[in-house]
């Protein structure tokens, strides 16, 4: 792996570990905690303010075998602003959160907690969450990374996910707009990173994946110095691994 991958893995390490300093004794993380305690005063949008809201599910189930508490909630930022480009994003950022589905993570919790035996004093943590963060905002462009953790005793994922928006449109913004590169370039520099990187074979279909995608396609937040994190779904690219993220420079 690229030192430049290193450095955006501990990123979102630092990420991940100042939302577990704020779990609770019943192990429920606040959310709104979490994401301002890393994104204070993270670009010029209004007077600095963002809004998180928190959907909870979190629950308890007890039966025969053991007992699993279950972390389930999902995080979602919406701006504040009354203006025509705020509306059109804070929809678009509430028709993602429809994506989140709570019963795959309950149901098997539930289930489990019937047939898995379990310590007398042992209680199992299931979870399916998300962390939404601002990740820039230059008055023109807005990133938002929404970072997801999945896990059902034994099985697991992470997924990391990036979008941009235009805050004079309210779009989502096209990496090529962002970069001012081609399609072609920017493509061609995202193969490279991840053939630099070595976690892929041949065999695997990162580069028909890759390829294949139009400029709206591309998933991606920006980072200040002029970086763009271009981010793929866990198995997206080939076999193996959660979530991938590459960083291109513009």
């Amino acid at each position: 792996m690229s030192e430049r991958s290193m450095s955006l893995l501990r990123r979102i390490a630092a990420f991940v570990l100042a939302a577990a300093l704020v779990l609770g004794t019943a192990g429920k993380l606040d959310a709104y905690a979490a994401a301002a305690a890393v994104t204070k005063d993270p670009g010029r949008y209004n007077s600095n303010t963002y809004i998180y809201t928190v959907t909870d599910y979190s629950t308890r189930f007890t039966g025969k075998g053991s007992t699993i508490d279950v972390q389930c909630y999902y995080q979602m930022l919406q701006l504040p602003g009354k203006d025509k480009a705020s509306k059109k994003i804070n929809k678009i950022l509430k028709n993602l959160a429809k994506g989140f589905d709570p019963d795959s993570v309950l149901s098997i919790a539930e289930m489990d907690a019937e047939n898995r035996e379990l310590g007398a004093d042992e209680v199992e943590i299931y979870s399916d969450y998300s962390i939404s963060s601002v990740t820039y905002n230059d008055g023109r462009y807005l990133s938002n990374l929404i970072y997801r953790y999945w896990y059902a005793g034994g099985v697991s994922n992470i997924f990391n996910d990036g979008y941009t928006f235009d805050l004079k449109t309210g779009k989502r913004a096209k990496i090529t707009d962002v970069t001012g590169w081609s399609l072609k370039d920017i493509k061609d520099r995202i193969i490279a990173n991840i053939e630099a990187d070595g976690e892929f074979s041949e065999e695997d279909p990162y580069k028909e994946v890759v390829n294949g995608k139009k400029a709206a396609d591309f998933n991606f937040y920006l980072l200040p110095g002029r970086q763009c994190v271009v981010t793929f779904a866990p198995y997206e690219l080939g076999w193996g691994g959660w979530y991938r993220e590459y960083i291109i420079e513009y």
